[in-house]
């Protein structure tokens, strides 16, 4: 176990995490889902709230961390109009992901608020998982696994293991890390550089052998001839009885 002032290690973490996707964002270079980090900015916010209910801890400041990057990025991303376009599914899970909210304020119980708050990420995060399986290169691996160790270090410092403390730190090393794996799976990233799409090799042409008259002079063979072949060429060729060259 890690002492309560590694803390300190898990939030820098974290704020790197999101710095580096949030200038990411501002250049145009990935299309983050407005509707997944507008809630992966509330939740945590829900969670930090029902965690200071029942005291605050050191774990609660990162929770309170986890939500102030995602609705900067929402912010930067709506206003430079550097999102991904929304759909109707994604609206339907921001949707989902509100009414768990609005359980949460109707719910007096801490525990219950932390259950809810973690649906309605869950939610909040299927349209992202769902445009990084279907296009990578609007993703970048590196923050997600950034988080993945903020979330470690989090749960390491945790020395008397409640529901409120260790729950909402244990469900964002998940979900960082199934969204880290399927851009790393889809895209074989992992400093944010997508590979280029469609990457199948072009098959080259066979080469064209025309009959030379006999004693003509036959130039020798490069790969360099090696190229798309001009039909045009062929034909002339084929009427002339000569060799391209």
């Amino acid at each position: 176990m890690l002492g309560g002032e590694y803390i300190v290690v898990a939030v820098a973490l974290r704020l790197a995490a999101g710095l580096g996707y949030l200038m990411a964002t501002s250049r145009g270079a990935i299309q983050p889902n407005p509707v997944s980090w507008l809630f992966w900015g509330l939740t945590p916010l829900v969670a930090f709230a029902a965690q200071v209910q029942d005291g605050v801890t050191p774990q609660a400041w990162v929770t309170l961390t986890l939500g102030t990057s995602p609705l900067l990025i929402f912010v930067v991303s709506v206003a430079k109009k550097s999102h991904w376009r929304v759909g109707r599914f994604d609206a339907l899970c921001g949707g989902s992901a509100a009414a768990g909210i609005v359980l949460w304020q109707i719910s007096s119980d801490p525990s219950l608020a932390i259950v809810f708050s973690i649906l309605a990420d869950i939610l909040a995060s299927i349209p992202t998982l769902a445009k990084a399986y279907k296009t990578p290169s609007s993703e970048r691996a590196s923050p997600y696994f950034v988080s993945m160790l903020s979330m470690t270090v989090t749960l390491l410092t945790i020395s008397d293991w409640k529901f409120l403390e260790c729950t909402f730190p244990l469900y964002m090393l998940l979900i960082n890390t199934a969204i880290f794996s399927v851009v790393r799976l889809r895209s074989g990233q992992l400093d944010g550089r997508p590979h280029k799409q469609g990457g199948r090799h072009r098959r080259r042409p066979a080469a064209l052998f025309v009959a030379a008259p006999p004693g003509a002079r036959v130039p020798p063979f490069h790969d360099a001839l090696l190229t798309e072949p001009d039909f045009g060429a062929e034909r002339l060729c084929h009427a002339s009885g000569s060799v391209p060259v």
